[in-house]
């Protein structure tokens, strides 16, 4: 009866280790993304002198997460010294609530019992290790599993793959417009969010109501504060949100696909006409007409004498600065469009 006690008290204790366990967690995977960004970015912030902004960030995430650890820590303490402890505790019950019964103790009872609960030390010492590490392995479970429990989205149910210009095109298909232009991108009463849609909020929306078209071959300028969605309104160009409802169209997305340049670049560490094929194959013509239109053509001969068989290093560090990074990124877009009718594509750089 006592051993069940101390095993109900063991496990409220292993629940609250279980959750600064995952409290700190929480913490690492901050302190962890800030600190990697504090890197990437310390040239910037280096310049700026913005040193004691983001020491004193990391600082409070920091001790957040020595807060939940100190927590955790002493409840491991306590949790050793309780089990230890259980034998001598087990021993002084088990006898005294046997002498209030009206038993009487003898030296055969009693050390006969001091002998069965000699033989519990052992396990009752290792038997908070194993709390302590089923519990961990239960957090870390449910992170893990967390991220597998993930939905894909069905790209063929997020995008209304409708072929713009026939007769079933966006205008008469939800748009309700008369004339059919050709357009590239529509939006008819798109609300997308970063959280799933079940149980969403009003709140959790991030694009709410969003009517928007843009005919093909038109320069588009998203304007407007920092935080007030433009990044997040591309995002949901390439399925990255979550569609609540709504309508979305981008002509012949799921058949072509298409390709994007985000702000910051992401560079391989390769050799420099590596980056740009990416997996395609080399068409000597395309390839120097795309290095042509993205001005990369002086960028290449200031490599050195391997030319576009430069190593680059990770993240793009043996570029001269972000402006090349940002034309390498944008001749792999190019790149990507190749067709066997590439001849007849025209497009200029701004």
């Amino acid at each position: 009866a006592f051993q069940i006690i101390f095993i109900t008290i063991n496990k409220v204790i292993a629940s609250k280790i279980a959750k600064l366990s995952q409290d700190m967690m929480l913490y690492k995977d901050e302190r962890v993304k800030l600190i990697s960004e504090i890197l990437y970015g310390i040239r910037t912030i280096k310049m700026n002198t913005y040193e004691n902004y983001f020491i004193n960030r990391m600082d409070d995430v920091r001790q957040k997460e020595l807060k939940a650890l100190r927590g955790r820590k002493y409840l491991d303490a306590f949790c050793v010294y309780f089990w230890a402890t259980t034998p001598v505790l087990i021993s002084v019950l088990t006898f005294t609530t046997y002498t209030f019964l009206g038993n009487q103790l003898t030296p055969a009872k009693v050390f006969t019992s001091l002998a069965l609960f000699a033989l519990l030390i052992s396990p009752l010492n290792s038997f908070p290790w194993v709390i302590n590490g089923l519990v961990e392995s239960y957090v870390s479970l449910k992170r893990v599993q967390r991220f597998i429990n993930i939905e894909l989205t069905n790209l063929g149910e997020y995008y209304e793959n409708i072929p713009v210009g026939s007769q079933l095109s966006l205008d008469t298909v939800f748009l309700n417009s008369t004339d059919d232009p050709t357009f590239d991108i529509r939006l008819k009463q798109a609300n997308f969010s970063w959280k799933s849609s079940n149980n969403i909020e009003s709140d959790d929306i991030s694009l709410k109501d969003i009517d928007l078209s843009i005919p093909r071959g038109s320069l588009v300028l998203i304007l407007g504060r920092v935080g007030s969605g433009k990044t997040t309104l591309l995002n949901s160009f390439l399925g990255e949100l979550n569609k609540i409802n709504g309508l979305i169209n981008i002509h012949r997305v799921l058949e072509d696909g298409f390709a994007y340049v985000s702000q910051e670049v992401w560079i391989q560490q390769m050799s420099f006409r590596d980056n740009i094929l990416f997996g395609k194959i080399y068409n000597e013509q395309w390839y120097k007409r795309v290095i042509s239109a993205c001005a990369l053509e002086n960028d290449i001969k200031n490599l050195g004498p391997a030319g576009d068989r430069t190593l680059i290093g990770e993240n793009g560090v043996t570029l001269s600065g972000s402006g090349q990074k940002a034309r390498l990124a944008l001749a792999r877009a190019v790149y990507q469009v190749i067709k066997e009718s590439y001849k007849s594509i025209y497009f200029y750089i701004y």
